[in-house]
């Protein structure tokens, strides 16, 4: 199944501390629910550290999906090659 998510991430500042905000839009249950464990898996920590540290957590996301989808779609196409 392909995915088109719109993702938006910022960066506020809270009591003097900076914040970051991501902002997701049009995302199934099951990406929002793969985002939501993956930044809980880890320690927040790990990935507060840098600025895009958000982008390692949803490269994680985005990888697992693409590659599901790209090996999904390789069967079919492997059948339309095989009646050529």
């Amino acid at each position: 199944m392909w995915y088109k998510p719109e993702l938006d991430e910022t960066t506020v500042a809270t009591a003097g501390a900076p914040n970051q905000v991501l902002l997701c839009f049009d995302l199934s249950d099951k990406v929002k629910g793969e985002i939501i464990s993956q930044f809980t898996a880890k320690p927040v920590a790990d990935w507060v550290k840098c600025p895009y540290g958000v982008y390692s957590v949803l490269i994680r996301v985005i990888v697992s999906f693409f590659d599901a989808a790209l090996w999904t779609f390789r069967d079919p196409i492997r059948m339309i090659e095989k009646v050529r």
